[in-house]
C-alpha cells in the first residue's frame, strides 16, 4: 500500500459494492469487501466502487486519477482528470470511483491505482478468488 505521498495523504480506500447517501447526509457502504473478492465464476463481471479518503498537503491541487490493474500489469480500466471537490488544504474528503463493468479474468492480485495531479500509482492491492469451501460455495451461491 502507498498511502502516505508528498502532495496527499490517504487515510484510507474502501472496496465494496456501492456506497449510498442517505437524506441526513450520512453514507451507507454496501457489501464491504476486506481483502479478497470471491466470485462464484471466472471470467466475472461485476459492479464495484472504491471510496477513497484522503487529505490534500499541496494547495491548488484540482485533478485526480484511477486505475485497476490485473496479476500480469495490465490496466483494466483507468480515469484521468476527474475534477475534486473544492476544499480547504488540510481538510479531509472522499473520492468515490462506481465502475459498473469491471471484469475479472484470473485468480490473483489486482491492484487499485490513485493519483492527484500525477500519474496514478499503485494504492492498494486486493485478490480475486473462487471459493475454497463450503462456507465461501454459499456465500457466492454456487
Amino acid at each position: 500500500m502507498n498511502y502516505d505521498r508528498p502532495n496527499i495523504a490517504i487515510a484510507s480506500v474502501i472496496i465494496c459494492d456501492d456506497v449510498r447517501t442517505e437524506i441526513n447526509g450520512k453514507e451507507i457502504l454496501i457489501g464491504v469487501y476486506n481483502q479478497a473478492l470471491i466470485v462464484k465464476e471466472l471470467p466475472f463481471t461485476m459492479r464495484l466502487t472504491f471510496r477513497v479518503s484522503l487529505t490534500l498537503k499541496m494547495p491548488d491541487q484540482r485533478t485526480c486519477s484511477f486505475a485497476v490493474s490485473d496479476p500480469d500489469g495490465e490496466t483494466l480500466l483507468s480515469l484521468e482528470g476527474t475534477d475534486l471537490p473544492v476544499t480547504t488544504l488540510g481538510e479531509s474528503f472522499v473520492c468515490g470511483f462506481a465502475v459498473q463493468n469491471i471484469t475479472f479474468k484470473k485468480e490473483g492480485e489486482y491492484n487499485f491505482h490513485f493519483g492527484v495531479d500525477e500519474p496514478a500509482v499503485p494504492t492498494l492491492g486486493f485478490k480475486v478468488v473462487l471459493p475454497r469451501n463450503a462456507e465461501e460455495r454459499a456465500r457466492v451461491g454456487v
